[in-house]
């Protein structure tokens, strides 16, 4: 073979050429993102395939039969005619068509009308095909009557992102099989939640599946339904499915290391500080003797040491105290589901309360006009459960909850909407730490924005509502603070 055959070989070579070259004994070597290469053993001199073939303009790094190519060429054009649709507007009066049933039905039709005009024979086709849509409304519609359905929860509550375990318990009351059961709605997902293989004639069997809730609420969101469309799939037949016990699935929260100076002027024998000295809790240091001070508070050891009076500093009591405001109104949120400005607050408000409470920081939180106290006992349980049950689009606008004064010890999480209205009534507060969540686009949002006077303490721009992002953001504002 000459050398001019050997360079047409490597032009259109491909991973069948190169075994066929191999097999006819020339040596070929590949590399990575290389085409294949012959080398020539009486010269040794390297002969790289060319990528493309400069008089057709053609790729051949992954070459094709030219007989597919010729059939891609005359089937691409066909397809395309064959799906265009050409009067859309007539989709409305042949939807029906789309459905089996209408087939069914003109098929029927048609065996019908030949039967009495043409040949008898055709009564045969007739009688199966109203066969078929008996069955096919009817069974569906049996099979059911016999079945009750219970869901059950193996936890009471569970978090976003946390796998739960469903039970779905299934009673036949009838003497035959029940194929094809699927659970639909009540878990806010398109299709269906579960399918179920069988259930035997007279008898109760429970199916289980790990459900995996990815937004806050109650769950079910509705009355789940069993349903079935066995054997044809003409018609599906739905049955409730009782729930015994209802799914809370709190907020997710993120870990929140760092936390603004929350700490007030009000003394308490609770809780006790080493910035300032008192008279309670362990020695922090001495000091000289001031006019005033208790004989009790004497070192008399260092006084003899130095020549003078010296008492001793211990901590003082104070009483840690905050408030945390959550804004759930719905003209104030934008979004729906998981990423929607609702629920990245409830978030952010949820992790900024289990740190307080982590530190034993008297906490209260105002939830739509609702005051929850969490230094009392279960108070966190009963936020997250107060959260979990504000409805998907918020809470119309309420009276706040009277609440007492903080003194600027005060976070508000709420979203730039009602930050601009709160400043444009002359009702914002000054010293209160504000995180404020982007509610438009990043176009027109801003930390300081045309109707914005004041800077908020930590903002969220669009698309930076990820908890771990909110964790990163919170630590620099509360180093900076």
């Amino acid at each position: 073979m000459t050398a001019v055959a050997r360079r047409e070989l490597c032009l259109t070579a491909s991973n069948e050429c190169t075994l066929r070259l191999q097999a006819w004994g020339f040596p070929v070597t590949t590399e990575p993102n290389v085409a294949p290469t012959l080398r020539d053993e009486s010269s040794h001199e390297c002969r790289t395939s060319l990528s493309s073939d400069t008089s057709s303009g053609e790729n051949f790094a992954t070459p094709l039969p030219r007989a597919k190519r010729y059939v891609q060429r005359i089937v691409k054009p066909l397809v395309a005619v064959l799906t265009y649709d050409f009067c859309p507007s007539a989709n409305r009066f042949l939807h029906w068509l789309k459905h089996p049933v209408g087939f069914l039905v003109i098929a029927g039709v048609v065996s019908g009308t030949f039967a009495l005009f043409l040949n008898a024979f055709a009564w045969v086709a007739f009688g199966a095909i109203a066969v078929i849509l008996t069955l096919g409304f009817a069974w569906p519609w049996i099979a059911l009557k016999g079945l009750n359905a219970r869901l059950v929860w193996d936890a009471k509550r569970g978090c976003e992102g946390e796998r739960v375990t469903a039970r779905l318990r299934i009673q036949n009351r009838c003497p035959w099989p029940v194929w094809g059961l699927s659970v639909q709605g009540g878990f806010r997902k398109s299709g269906p939640s579960a399918a179920l293989a069988r259930v035997c004639g007279m008898s109760e069997v429970e199916f289980c599946w790990d459900f995996v809730p990815n937004e806050r609420g109650i769950y079910p969101v509705a009355i789940p339904q069993l349903e079935t469309g066995f054997p044809f799939g003409l018609w599906r037949a739905q049955r409730s499915v009782s729930v015994e016990q209802e799914l809370i699935v709190w907020p997710k929260t993120v870990r929140l290391n760092e936390l603004p100076d929350m700490t007030s002027s009000q003394p308490s024998e609770e809780h006790l500080s080493d910035r300032r000295a008192g008279d309670l809790g362990d020695i922090l240091g001495t000091r000289s003797f001031r006019q005033g001070d208790s004989l009790r508070r004497v070192h008399w050891a260092q006084s003899a040491r130095h020549q003078r009076l010296v008492v001793t500093e211990r901590q003082s009591g104070v009483e840690s105290r905050a408030c945390v405001r959550i804004d759930v109104a719905q003209d104030n949120h934008v979004g729906t589901g998981s990423d929607s400005t609702l629920n990245a607050t409830l978030r952010f408000a949820a992790s900024i309360c289990q740190a307080l409470d982590a530190e034993h920081t008297h906490v209260d939180c105002i939830l739509g006009g609702e005051l929850i106290c969490l230094s009392q006992t279960g108070g966190l349980r009963r936020l997250m459960d107060a959260l979990a049950h504000v409805p998907e689009r918020g809470l119309p606008e309420v009276a706040a909850a009277q609440s007492r004064h903080y003194d600027g010890r005060e976070i508000v999480c709420t979203t730039d909407r009602r930050r601009h209205e709160d400043e444009t009534g002359n009702r914002s507060k000054c010293g209160r730490r504000e995180v404020v969540i982007a509610a438009g686009s990043s176009d027109d949002v801003g930390p300081s924005t045309h109707l914005s006077t004041r800077r908020p303490w930590l903002f969220i721009p669009p698309g930076q509502v990820a908890l771990s992002e909110f964790s990163q953001q919170w630590q620099r504002a509360c180093r900076i603070a």
